[in-house]
């Protein structure tokens, strides 16, 4: 989640009231460099626990502030069940009032005292026929249960995470049906000696998680995927520390996979 930061002039309006159709008034409204006014942060970009920050600074008309609590958090809203959530407590300087929210990363806010996210609305993201095509031949018992889109060093990329019998997999696949690589999700035992010691010292005690070995075939650079002369296998574990998920990537042979 990134911080927001309003330019010095934007107008913020925290209520209009209407009365008959007509704006009646703005109050709580206020221009950041206007009566000792300015911009505070929504969400700070890396939040941790403890971290303290202002979300409005307007003397006498709206003086918010927030604390992170907790990045871990579970919740269940109508929307869905969502894990790894930002949980903070709001108050202000004006009132004596606190108030909880919480937000899930990619989504955004989730419950916000009694309200909570209904719904998600995504644009329905359908693959080209080439992709298609690549995923049903390569995969023919595969089922998706997840399509993303995004854009990878100028290519169009297509992230499908689904089930292929028993076995969770995920692959990355380009809009012309080129396959660049393949995820699968592993037991420890599937992991070679020296990666899986790597993986443990990294962890340092911590659960972990989720295991996956990750096939890397092609690369995209300049708006070309580009076919590797052997294919590349990382490992990537996933555990908990504290309040903090942390993500580890080695090679077979255990050695640190900088991304």
């Amino acid at each position: 989640m990134r911080s927001r930061e309003p330019t010095s002039q934007e107008s913020v309006t925290v209520s209009i009231r209407q009365r008959q159709g007509k704006v009646k008034s703005h109050e709580g409204s206020w221009l950041s460099g206007v009566g000792g006014a300015r911009f505070g942060m929504l969400l700070p970009g890396k939040p941790r626990v403890g971290t303290r920050y202002q979300q409005e600074v307007a003397p006498g008309v709206a003086m918010d502030r927030a604390e992170v609590v907790s990045i871990t958090e579970e919740a269940k809203v109508p929307a869905g069940k969502f894990t790894n959530c930002l949980k903070t407590k709001e108050s202000s300087g004006l009132e004596r009032a606190v108030e909880e929210k919480l937000y899930a990363p990619g989504v955004g806010l989730l419950r916000d005292g009694g309200f909570k996210l209904a719904r998600i609305e995504k644009p329905k993201v359908e693959l080209p026929v080439a992709a298609a095509k690549a995923f049903k031949d390569a995969f023919p018992r595969g089922e998706i249960q997840k399509l993303d889109v995004d854009e990878e060093n100028g290519v169009t990329v297509y992230d499908i995470e689904f089930e292929n019998g028993t076995a969770e997999q995920e692959t990355d696949i380009a809009a012309d049906g080129t396959i660049l690589e393949v995820t699968l999700v592993v037991d420890a035992k599937a992991v070679p000696v020296a990666a899986m010691k790597a993986i443990d010292k990294a962890a340092a005690g911590a659960g972990i998680t989720r295991i996956e070995s990750i096939d890397i075939r092609c690369q995209t650079k300049d708006g070309k995927a580009i076919k590797l002369v052997k294919p590349v296998t990382h490992f990537a574990a996933e555990f908990t520390k504290g309040d903090k998920k942390t993500e580890v990537v080695v090679t077979p042979d255990g050695a640190p996979v900088k991304e």
